[in-house]
């Protein structure tokens, strides 16, 4: 029995690709202009930092690595198939949707308040500076996590990388008159 050369099966499974690729970008640009029509309607001001998260963006690198060893695993059975060799293709187009939308998704502390963009929730907070009342940083080994308190007691909490915390932590305290709890230094106001 013949088989079919591989060039035309990874034509086909490029196809596949394409088609998922179309419905993806067209689902993160979807979600991007909803949430920069929503963010454009809360007045927050302009961006002075922006921070990506951190979980997001490890566990990305993380899914980069699975696609290519499935990638060299699927290319490397005999016969080829579509499916084999779509699978590799889907997993980097979905990758790359991801990471554009981390991308997209930054925090950002702007000049009126701070605007966390969730990946898998719906929608911006807004949390204008006036409003917190306190700011906890938790150190832990990959990430930082930070817990703003605003009002009423509810908290809103976001994770940054290590290194991003002194500067955070420096923009809070000039914008913010709220009390910043760091697990590394003694309270601060």
């Amino acid at each position: 029995m013949s088989y079919p050369e591989p060039w035309i099966v990874l034509q086909h499974g490029a196809y596949v690709a394409f088609a998922f690729s179309v419905l993806l970008f067209g689902a993160l640009a979807f979600r991007q202009i909803l949430d920069n029509l929503e963010l454009r309607r809360r007045l927050s001001g302009e961006d002075l930092m922006l921070l990506y998260s951190a979980p997001g963006v490890l566990l990305s690198l993380a899914g980069i690595g699975v696609t290519v060893i499935v990638g060299l695993i699927c290319y490397n059975i005999e016969p080829p198939t579509v499916f084999r060799y779509a699978l590799p293709l889907v997993g980097g187009v979905q990758m790359t949707q991801i990471l554009l939308r981390l991308h997209f998704q930054r925090t950002r502390l702007r000049t009126l308040a701070l605007v966390i963009r969730p990946i898998v929730r719906p929608g911006p907070i807004v949390i204008p500076y006036a409003e917190m009342t306190s700011i906890e940083l938790i150190s832990n080994m990959l990430w930082t996590t930070v817990r703003v308190t605003q009002g009423q007691g509810e908290a809103v909490a976001f994770r940054i990388f290590p290194f991003q915390r002194a500067r955070l932590e420096q923009r809070l305290r000039l914008a913010s008159s709220a009390t910043i709890q760091s697990n590394h230094s003694a309270s601060i106001r």
